[in-house]
């Protein structure tokens, strides 16, 4: 009773100023981290205020954040370190507030391709539409592709480019199917896969032969079984014998014979022909970009961390926040109690959204022992590229809010909805949406 009591006031004293004002700490885009802290003079940063809100011992704490944008550099963390008996952060009022991990590219930023060479292997209906972002002007790092499929360890994506808050696409071809693998000539399998020679394949089509220019590029597909996806990079392309010389090795090497041993390119300036696409060119740090129609907001992820940890504390309560543009995670838990997340939004993030701890076992049950907070699953839903989300123990109290949300116990079962999407392998509109109802105890 005592514990609902304080949530209620809790969520009163996010949406309007209550004579706890002591205990509130404001926050606003258009603050200063020098400032009292206060709804007229508050604070600049989440991180001064978690910092101010650690000194305040045996308080019931709420940071109210006033609209707009938050971008972080590095990772917001709620530890043991603080002295106050609950914290929550929440919006003031119902003010939308963004917790970002990427960078908004102003729009005038965005400028008509003008070198010859890269105009040149641009299709010719589309270089009119095709612009460029020069990432080292705008000082905004950039992360090349990385393989990514069965079997492969969770780590940040790549610099993934958002339309309108929308995932766009790397180009690609064919644009919505695959096409069989051709004679293998290497398989690239062995004993010891890694010391077996790279693959090599024949394509059967004559689209192909246009790359010569494109050098190294990135294909993904289904190589061998139909269970185990994967994309990697391609060294070179040889259009005299119609051959794909890959520069690095899968699980189970490339098989043909079967309808789902399929492959299909990416990355590929040739291939720029769609909105919504874009090309990553790492060696001189830009990308290509081919806008969508009525594009108003474009923003790039950029940082490699969870955008908040959540460690070794109790009565956490994140509520009616967005969290986006992330590379990695959106939010980690470890070793909490009583922690809530509700009405907030995860999107847009490389990784997992909600990740309760470091995971479990891996098939051969050898216990992980991560040095840093990736996104480990547990056997059930090891396969990060479908279901990328995990879970451990913790606990909470009753989430009355969710409809399908019941308490049986003096923990609770929690309800949780997650939308799934493969970006690296399948077409960004390709999404899943599961529930999965767990009991968390301690």
């Amino acid at each position: 009773m005592k514990h609902s009591l304080l949530m209620l006031l809790t969520f009163w004293g996010c949406t309007t100023l209550s004579a706890w004002a002591e205990k509130q700490i404001f926050v606003s885009p258009k603050g200063n981290d020098r400032a009292a802290g206060t709804f007229t003079h508050p604070l600049k940063s989440i991180q001064a205020a978690l910092e101010k809100a650690g000194t305040l011992e045996n308080e019931d704490v709420q940071i109210i954040l006033r609209k707009g944008i938050y971008e972080q550099s590095q990772t917001l963390e709620i530890g043991s370190s603080g002295k106050y008996a609950s914290l929550t952060i929440c919006p003031y009022q119902n003010e939308k507030v963004s917790i970002s991990g990427g960078k908004e590219i102003p729009l005038s930023a965005m400028k008509k391709v003008s070198d010859k060479k890269i105009i040149a292997r641009l299709p010719e209906s589309a270089r009119k539409q095709i612009r460029e972002i020069d990432f080292n002007r705008l000082n905004i790092p950039m992360t090349d592709l990385r393989p990514s499929g069965f079997g492969r360890p969770s780590s940040p994506a790549w610099s993934e480019l958002f339309a309108n808050d929308a995932p766009l696409s790397l180009s690609r071809w064919p644009n919505d199917s695959t096409v069989l693998i051709g004679k293998v000539l290497e398989a690239g399998t062995g004993e010891k896969v890694k010391e077996a020679k790279l693959p090599v394949f024949q394509y059967n089509e004559d689209r192909p032969s246009a790359w010569t220019q494109a050098g190294s590029f990135w294909i993904g597909g289904y190589f061998a079984h139909g269970y185990a996806s994967d994309m990697i990079r391609v060294d070179h392309l040889d259009p005299e014998t119609k051959t794909i010389h890959t520069a690095q090795q899968t699980v189970y090497g490339f098989m043909t014979g079967a309808d789902w041993r399929r492959w299909y390119a990416l990355n590929l300036l040739e291939e720029l022909d769609l909105p919504g696409e874009y090309v990553i060119d790492k060696e001189n740090g830009k990308m290509y970009v081919y806008l969508p129609e009525n594009t108003r907001t474009l923003n790039v992820s950029v940082m490699n961390d969870p955008l908040v940890a959540i460690e070794n504390c109790r009565n956490i309560t994140l509520s009616k926040l967005t969290f986006e543009y992330g590379r990695s995670i959106g939010i980690y838990l470890e070793n909490t109690q009583h922690v809530r997340i509700t009405g907030c939004t995860v999107r847009n993030v490389g990784g997992v959204g909600i990740s309760i701890g470091k995971g479990t076992e891996t098939p051969d049950k050898k216990t992980l022992k991560p040095e840093e907070r990736l996104n480990h699953v547990s056997w059930a839903i090891l396969w990060e590229d479908y279901i990328r989300i995990s879970f451990s123990t913790a606990t909470a109290e009753p989430i009355t809010e969710s409809p399908t949300a019941t308490s049986t116990t003096q923990e609770a079962e929690v309800s949780v909805w997650v939308e799934v999407t493969v970006p690296h392998l399948l077409r960004p509109e390709t999404l899943w949406k599961t529930a999965a109802s767990m009991i968390l105890t301690a």
